[in-house]
């Protein structure tokens, strides 16, 4: 797709890897090594609202106040100080055969401790340590730490008139024409790699392929004449959705990784009542095919694409009340309805006429503030069919791509309080009479009876199109060169068919949601010897609709906006400053949560 584009993109980073260490080696070889550091500077600008952090405005402020609340303005309201590290070796034999393995590591001084109040335990959810400091998971994502990121052999044949090419071990692929992060979620993108959404609200306008994450598959592309080409892959590894961790800055509310401990229910002091976090339940096994066919006459690509996939995407929250759990702790609270079922239920097990007994007391962590009262944790669909048409051409030097997209048996954005409105583990007599005191839904058999193939959340059929367009700006006497790119996305809720009632409240059958998303960034070159300078602005908002199907997929009023300034210099060293906002009502879904985030963006970046 998109030629043109391509080929610059290729003269891009070959500029960018000038100063790359390249091994001296026979001709049949190349092996290259290359690095990029990078210092991040970032202080936070809007205050602290009392609309996110407190009952004021009706949002769920227990879930968003512990990382609200980990940076305030005093001390320049510093929210990173950050030293990154990118290094990638390649090594290739003949240009056929090779491997490629990179990694990353990075400290950041800043998420040592936070600025939490310490004395404040009302709804604290890293129960692992006291208010004010960073959980293990929280420092090992944030502070400091290392990941592998490729690691891949690959290799190319001839095969008659045809050519195939292969590649095992941890990579990225993605197919379809989704530019940025919201066009990725509902195209096809975000369904073949996790994003990294950690790195997407701290530099709003990122585009996609920056945040996908690499997972171990096989992938071939078999090229089989000029104008047709066969994908496909298969994946041995899950990996979701990458959130920032709870009670870290950029985290809009607790519970949303798989290592948080504890989400809150009822807010308190000494004591929060809530659940325990479990661990995910995934499958890895996910395969597709995609089909291209070039139809030189209209200079039109084409691709079919079928997937079979487990989703990565947060949908499936399994939560619920373990019921001896709540009826102890609303008895204690004077609750007779509670106190009554507690001592038949005492009196059916003595009786041997009841199961399961005794009823399970309750977990209090007197030093985390918090009383354990039922388990939580997320659950990835798996056996999900996609279906897609996309498309490419170039009209008058833009490169424009639509894909549209159905996904079959799909989870479906969760409603958190339904989610978290149920209970399990209550003696089969009892269970009528708890849904109608105390309006709760019931959680059939044992709590772990679910996983990726027995799916517990809202499913149904979904509706995607993803429009944009990428182009270059020429010379008009203002600037000087640059690109801008465009992109809609539209999405639908055709049939919810299970589950129905988890669905988030502000989703609705047959209602379009609407995404626009935009960046703009002219360039003026050699306003200094060797120095070229960009203005890069970017902007994501959804129009209408409401809420999308999609966790994170928008919100109607909700998105953010950044504008900043980048210094090209002798194509080595970049230095860019940007403003990154984020607004709409508070109320807007998780994403709301974090209106109040804005922050002043100072980066360094050296390649060799």
């Amino acid at each position: 797709m998109n030629k043109c584009l391509m080929a610059m993109a290729a003269f891009s980073a070959a500029c960018a890897n000038v100063n790359a260490f390249q091994f001296d080696t026979s001709s049949d070889w190349e092996i290259r090594w290359d690095n990029t550091v990078k210092l991040n500077l970032m202080s936070r600008v809007a205050s602290q609202d009392e609309d996110v952090y407190t009952p004021r405005a009706g949002a769920a402020w227990y879930l968003a106040d512990d990382s609200d609340l980990s940076v305030d303005r005093s001390g320049l309201g510093l929210i990173s100080t950050r030293v990154d590290v990118l290094s990638e070796f390649d090594v290739i034999f003949k240009d056929n055969f090779g491997f490629r393995i990179s990694a990353s590591g990075w400290y950041d001084h800043q998420y040592k401790d936070s600025d939490h109040p310490v004395d404040r335990s009302l709804s604290w959810a890293s129960a692992s340590v006291s208010p004010g400091e960073y959980s293990d998971a929280a420092q090992d994502l944030h502070h400091s730490d290392a990941e592998i990121l490729d690691a891949f052999f690959f290799g190319s044949w001839d095969i008659g008139e045809s050519s195939l090419g292969l590649r095992a071990g941890r990579h990225t692929i993605y197919w379809g024409n989704s530019l940025l992060a919201t066009g990725a979620i509902a195209g096809v993108g975000g369904a073949m790699a996790a994003l990294d959404f950690s790195k997407s609200l701290s530099v709003p306008g990122s585009e996609a392929k920056e945040l996908f994450i690499p997972s171990a598959k096989l992938s071939g592309v078999w090229q089989l004449s000029d104008n047709i080409t066969l994908n496909a892959y298969y994946s041995f590894e899950h990996q979701r959705y990458r959130m920032p961790e709870t009670g870290t800055f950029f985290s809009p509310a607790e519970g949303l990784t798989e290592d948080s401990e504890f989400i809150t229910v009822t807010p308190g002091s000494p004591f929060a009542v809530g659940m325990r976090m479990r661990n995910d339940k995934t499958e890895s096994d996910e395969w597709g095919i995609n089909l291209q066919y070039y139809i030189e006459r209209w200079g039109l690509e084409t691709s079919f694409i079928y997937l079979n996939y487990v989703d990565k995407n947060l949908h499936g929250l399994h939560a619920g009340f373990d019921t001896g759990q709540l009826a102890a702790v609303q008895a204690q609270a004077g609750n007779p309805v509670a106190g009554a079922l507690l001592q038949g239920w005492a009196g059916g097990c003595s009786a041997g006429v009841l199961q399961p007994c005794p009823p399970n007391a309750p977990e209090i962590n007197v030093e985390a503030g918090n009383i354990v009262t039922g388990q939580a944790g997320w659950i990835f669909k798996d056996d999900i069919d996609l279906f897609a048409i996309s498309l490419a051409k170039e009209i008058n030097g833009i490169s424009v791509g639509a894909d549209i997209v159905l996904r079959k048996n799909a989870p479906i954005a969760p409603d958190l309080a339904n989610s978290l409105r149920r209970f399990y583990g209550a003696p089969t007599p009892f269970v009528d009479s708890i849904e109608g005191a105390l309006g709760l839904g019931h959680i059939p058999g044992s709590y772990d009876d679910y996983n990726s193939g027995n799916f517990l959340g809202a499913q149904g059929d979904i509706w995607s199109v993803v429009l944009n367009g990428l182009g270059l700006l020429n010379d008009n006497g203002f600037w000087e060169g640059g690109s801008y790119l465009l992109e809609a996305t539209f999405q639908m809720l055709d049939d919810c068919n299970a589950n129905c009632g988890l669905v988030d409240h502000r989703v609705y059958e047959n209602r379009v949601v609407s995404t626009i998303g935009a960046v703009f960034k002219p360039t003026w070159y050699q306003v200094y010897p060797g120095w070229d300078l960009s203005v890069p602005m970017s902007l994501s908002y959804t129009i209408d609709g409401e809420k999308s199907p999609f966790s994170f997929g928008g919100d109607e009023e909700r998105g953010s906006a950044s504008l900043g300034i980048v210094l090209d210099i002798d194509q080595t060293w970049i230095l860019s400053a940007s403003y990154n906002a984020f607004f709409g009502p508070v109320n807007a879904g998780l994403g709301g949560l974090l209106k109040d985030r804005d922050n002043l963006s100072l980066t360094l970046k050296r390649s060799f």
